[in-house]
């Protein structure tokens, strides 16, 4: 039936990806005529959209992941560990009265304020890329996706709540894993140019600037765990209650916190990628952030069920790294203060 069926949005999309340049690449349909993939920017063609899933399969999981995604974060997320306004590690406030733990730096807003329109521009820009719909290929992105979220905990972050900044750096976390692919990719093209020599010096300096600045996605949530900011521990841990909170009712329920805010930022992420960027995408006849057909070999028909769960494995392995890397710094300052503490009563 065309009602639980997503070829409504798109009747020009073909069925199989195709291979030669006289292939078609969008079927003829009404007053449009048939597209041969030799007519299409060389760029488009390999972002090119088909039904690899069914228009069927694509409505039912649609609707599936856009149900699971709602339920999660209706039941989870209210759940999740608040921070108060005042607790024992943010007392000072800013002009607008709100607490200053995890405000955004200054050089977030910088590098934010100066790179995101040269990256989004060069998303729009790409030699061959002057076609509609190509804004998707950087909203919906993983780059993009993360470059939007700088832009709000930038700009928008500092009028709001601390628990806001919180649950937003907290998503932001539960997206890197989706940079792994792009990460991988970079650093094998930076290697061939520093192994190969690039073209001119620009090239070189184009592709070491692209690995920092995805660099910088990564690192954003990393340094704030560093300034002691943004905790992978029970958030009740930091506020008032953080002496009853402490023994092994504490330790056990550290990777259930993490579980639980590793499943809300998926459960984001399936709305935002299949429940706004798929239809769009499919509309737009562009493959983006395969959603529409996988990026590697033999994969099968659930392959979108299977990335989303390897997103939430590796999500929640990158907390428990962050968490040993909070213990460690924890550590040191402990012993770096019980020294100055020593010398002090020494000096007394």
């Amino acid at each position: 039936m065309m009602t639980l069926s997503f070829r409504v949005l798109n009747p020009r999309l073909v069925d199989e990806y195709p291979i030669d340049w006289q292939d078609v690449c969008y079927r003829a349909y009404k007053q449009y005529p048939e597209i041969k993939c030799a007519d299409l920017p060389p760029n488009r063609w390999r972002f090119l959209g088909t039904w690899f899933l069914s228009p069927e399969r694509h409505f039912q999981e649609w609707v599936g992941f856009i149900l699971v995604g709602a339920m999660i974060v209706a039941l989870v997320g209210p759940k999740l560990g608040r921070i108060d306004e005042v607790n024992d590690r943010a007392s000072t406030s800013n002009s607008t009265g709100t607490s200053q733990l995890l405000y955004p730096k200054l050089w977030v807003k910088v590098a934010t304020f100066s790179l995101y329109p040269y990256v989004a521009w060069t998303k729009l820009h790409w030699e061959g890329s002057n076609y509609p719909g190509r804004w998707l290929l950087f909203v919906g992105m993983p780059v993009g996706t993360l470059w939007i979220m700088s832009a709000g905990f930038s700009f928008i972050s500092p009028w709001k709540c601390v628990d806001f900044r919180n649950r937003l750096l907290q998503t932001w976390l539960s997206f890197l894993p989706s940079l792994f692919p792009v990460l991988q990719s970079l650093v094998n093209d930076v290697s061939s140019v520093l192994r190969n020599g690039g073209n001119d010096v620009w090239d070189i300096l184009y592709n070491m600037a692209y690995m920092c600045h995805v660099l910088y996605l990564f690192l954003v949530p990393l340094a704030y765990v560093f300034c002691g900011e943004l905790s992978m521990r029970p958030a009740m841990l930091f506020g008032s209650q953080k002496a009853e909170s402490s023994g092994i009712g504490s330790t056990l329920r550290l990777p259930i916190e993490w579980v639980m805010w590793q499943a809300v930022g998926n459960a984001i992420a399936s709305i935002y990628y299949v429940g706004i960027i798929t239809p769009a995408s499919i509309y737009a006849g562009l493959n983006v952030n395969a959603m529409l057909m996988p990026y590697r070999a033999n994969a099968g028909q659930s392959y979108r069920i299977h990335d989303m769960l390897w997103w939430f494995a590796y999500g929640c392995g990158i907390r428990f790294l962050f968490f040993i890397v909070e213990l460690i710094i924890d550590a040191v300052r402990s012993r770096f203060s019980s020294r100055e503490t020593r010398e002090i009563k020494r000096k007394e």
